[in-house]
């Protein structure tokens, strides 16, 4: 097991925490709210979004991983 550092830990969620803000944008509005609301089936049904983690987790990787893929890695840290 690899040890860290307490400021190296710090380090690191600053630098985590400052790059998930830049997509905060993607995945919500400026008051705060989720773009996506749910999902549509092909009868068009409409079915709200779930409180379930892995729900949460495929929005995100949907609409995140696009932009992340495509960024500089020199400007990840």
């Amino acid at each position: 097991m690899v040890k860290i550092s307490k400021k190296d830990e710090n380090k690191f969620r600053e630098d985590m925490l400052s790059h998930l803000n830049e997509y905060l944008s993607e995945i919500q509005d400026d008051e705060g709210n989720w773009t996506v609301k749910g999902f549509i089936d092909i009868s068009k049904n409409i079915y709200n979004l779930s409180t379930d983690t892995k729900v949460i987790s495929k929005v995100i990787e949907i609409m995140l991983f696009p932009k992340i893929k495509g960024a500089d890695p020199l400007k990840l840290g």
